[in-house]
């Protein structure tokens, strides 16, 4: 029950905002926002902007929690600044596909989850936000937001400032998320370069 659910319209052509209403309006924990269309790090700041709680963690609009993804977070985050979680693929249908690459439990420091974040040939690629735990305190202070002129690996981006800002950080293999693939989505638009060059895959240094 002591959870706050932020839910932020970023300019949606379907239902999306009704939807989103009807929640905010019979549950308390709801808090619905909507925006003209900023992008997902504009939609995530305009969240951050909101958020209240002790922890925080990311869903996208297309994906799932489990159950118990909340509740299982927060208890296995320990002391630690940032819990890391498996997660699992699934199809339109919602049938389980195969599972992350997150396998064994560990305790690290917030350096050697730089390396585990940013080496991918080593590691896979685990620039996800959205099986992580964050303390939001962590962000509040130190002013963490997502950059708004970036559109490809901004949350990999986000993730490694918030490590720069803490101290260690724990990885359990309890699945925690259901990460839906789509034959179309906003990154499968972008990164299919064979039928159309996007310039929002360069960003200017």
């Amino acid at each position: 029950t002591n959870l706050q659910i932020i839910m932020v319209n970023d300019g949606s052509s379907d239902n999306s905002g009704s939807i989103c209403k009807e929640y905010a309006d019979s549950d308390s924990r709801f808090i619905y926002i909507e925006q003209e269309n900023k992008g997902v790090s504009g939609a995530r700041n305009t969240a951050l902007n909101h958020a209240d709680g002790e922890y925080l963690c990311f869903i996208d609009a297309d994906d799932e929690f489990t159950e118990d993804t909340v509740s299982e977070r927060v208890k296995n985050i320990g002391k630690c600044d940032m819990l890391i979680t498996q997660f699992s693929r699934i199809d339109e249908d919602g049938n389980i596909i195969s599972d992350g690459s997150v396998e064994n439990a560990a305790e690290c420091s917030s350096q050697e989850a730089i390396s585990f974040v940013i080496r991918v040939l080593e590691y896979g690629y685990q620039g996800y936000l959205w099986n992580k735990l964050f303390k939001t305190e962590i962000i509040k202070k130190n002013n963490i937001r997502f950059d708004e002129d970036i559109y490809y690996n901004e949350d990999r981006l986000f993730i490694i400032r918030y490590l720069l800002c803490c101290s260690s950080v724990v990885i359990k293999p309890i699945v925690s998320y259901l990460y839906r693939i789509r034959n179309i989505s906003a990154m499968g638009a972008l990164m299919d370069l064979k039928k159309n060059y996007n310039s929002k895959m360069l960003t200017e240094i």
